[in-house]
Parts: C-alpha cells; sequence; structure tokens
C-alpha cells in the first residue's frame, strides 16, 4: 500500500504488465475509479489518466488537497484495455497524517543523494517500508493514520484497541445503526491505549464497527532517523551477506548484530534502541 500526505495534492500510478513486462493498453489509455474506505466514490469510474511521456505501461491520476483532506484508506480501480479484453486493476494507497522523513533528508545520505541509481519512487517506497516495519515493531503509529475496526462488545466498559493513542472516533456503528454524536462524544479513549465507555460495549460477535484515527500528532525526531536508517540499509546493498552472524578480520572474529538474534529486531543498533525506547506492550484484540 503506498502512503500520500494528508492535505497535499498526490499523483497516484499503475503500471500495466502483460506476465511481468510492463505493456501499453491499446488503444494507450485507461480511466479510473477511486474508493473511500467506507465505500463512498471519491472519484467516479470513467474518469480520465495521464499517460507520462516515455513510459511503457504507466498511468497517473493526481488528486487534489481537498480530495486528501481526510486520513483514509483509498481503493484505486484501473481499467484498460489488454490483449483485446477491457480489464481492472486495483491498486491501494493510505492517506496518512505525515511521513516519517523527507526525500530531502534522504538525499543528504550518501549514496541515497544519487538521483540515478536511488529515484524518488524508489526511495518514497522503501520509507514505506520502514514506516510499516517500525510501526509494526513498536505496536503504535508515529504519524496520524486511520483505522477502520469490526469487533464483538464483551459488556465491559472498556474496549482494548490494537493500536494506543487513539485521537478522534470519526464514526462508529452498533449492528448496523450509526452512533449519534452525543453518543461519540461519550466515547473516551484512555493513555493505556483502550476506550472507556460507560454505557458498556454490548455483548455480541462483531456488532460494532468503528472509525478512528490514532497515532502520534507528529514524529519523534529519534524515530525519524531510525526510520532513514532503516530505509537506507534496505534500500542499499551492504558488502556483508545478510545471512551472517559474524564478521573475520586481521584483528579477529566480530560478532554482528543480526536480526532475530539476541534480542535484536532489525540488526541496526539505533533502530533496535529506538524500538526499546517506543514500543508498546503487544496487543492481540
Amino acid at each position: 500500500m503506498d502512503r500520500i500526505v494528508r492535505g497535499t495534492a498526490a499523483t497516484v500510478l499503475v503500471t500495466f504488465q502483460n506476465d511481468g513486462v510492463a505493456t501499453d493498453p491499446v488503444p494507450a489509455t485507461a480511466t479510473v475509479e477511486i474508493l473511500r474506505d467506507n465505500g463512498t466514490v471519491l472519484v467516479p469510474a470513467g474518469t480520465a489518466t495521464v499517460k507520462p511521456a516515455s513510459t511503457t505501461g504507466k498511468f497517473t491520476y493526481t488528486l487534489t488537497p481537498a480530495q486528501t483532506a481526510l486520513l483514509d484508506a483509498l481503493t484505486v480501480k484501473w481499467t484498460a484495455n489488454l490483449a483485446g479484453q477491457s480489464q481492472t486493476l486495483t491498486t491501494h494507497v493510505e492517506i496518512a497524517g505525515g511521513v516519517l522523513f523527507s526525500l530531502a533528508a534522504a538525499r543528504a545520505l550518501r549514496p541515497l543523494d544519487n538521483t540515478t541509481t536511488y529515484p524518488a519512487d524508489k526511495i518514497a517506497e522503501y520509507r514505506t517500508l520502514a514506516e510499516t516495519a517500525l510501526e509494526d515493531a513498536c505496536g503504535v503509529a508515529f504519524v496520524p493514520r486511520y483505522a477502520r475496526r469490526t469487533f464483538g462488545g464483551s459488556g465491559a466498559d472498556s474496549l482494548v484497541m490494537p493500536y494506543p493513542r487513539v485521537s478522534a472516533i470519526r464514526s462508529g456503528k452498533l449492528d448496523g445503526t450509526a452512533f449519534t454524536g452525543a453518543e461519540l462524544a461519550t466515547i473516551l479513549p484512555q493513555p493505556d491505549g483502550t476506550l472507556y465507555w460507560s454505557t458498556r460495549w454490548a455483548l455480541g460477535v462483531g456488532n460494532y464497527e468503528l472509525i478512528y484515527e490514532h497515532g502520534h500528532p507528529y514524529p519523534p525526531p529519534r524515530v525519524s532517523r531510525a526510520a532513514l536508517l532503516l530505509a537506507k540499509q534496505w534500500l542499499v546493498d551492504g558488502p556483508i551477506d545478510n545471512r551472517a552472524t559474524s564478521m573475520a578480520t586481521e584483528d579477529g572474529t566480530f560478532s554482528l548484530v543480526t536480526p532475530g538474534i539476541r534480542g535484536s529486531v532489525f540488526g541496526i543498533p539505533e533502530v533496535d534502541a529506538v524500538v526499546q525506547q517506543y514500543g508498546y506492550p503487544t496487543v492481540f484484540a
């Protein structure tokens, strides 16, 4: 899933392929439809896209700041004619409250300053990978994020959320009936990641649906640095085999910090330290 930043103009992209090879449709045109996570149409089906010059199989569509104003998870459906048949490819885009590091910050590190070897779209791809990995390891989002959760009530007044730092509850349903604004106002997010509701969460199976926002309001600087180091580590091939646990030199044999060994998560001491500092207990909910 790609990520774009809330309230900014953002271009989404697809590449049509035939057996793994980028291929232009015939005719060389494509349309797009974009849906919000709740099923609402953001961009209607049949909307024209742009084919960038000197590219094969690629088509883009640019969302306006007004269209990206809400945190959301978008489904993008691209339609074109390939091999004489109308075909639809589906991609997914998350509108998040920010990113953990900028392209400029990445370019300040060698060899990421090489724009030919490390184009902007490749850095953005690995940035999303690093952000997701850090959030999964720490059990918390480091920028505002969107979520929709379906669950069964337990009859208790507290609900354990899979991610802490709930900042807003945008909507809710009980057995398909929408909560009123007054009901939503009485659901109180707690520092420990639970939602307190004096009305109590009625016993049931899959009877509730909540759409909410969660995460840090902005990324802690040390977390941003860790995400950049992690993205660089994964993007740049180093001289040491990723499977190595030790290295021998003329001065002796040295143990390496290896992911999965001796408590290391990522194999980078600074990134592992960030996981220890900012991580939340794992919640199964």
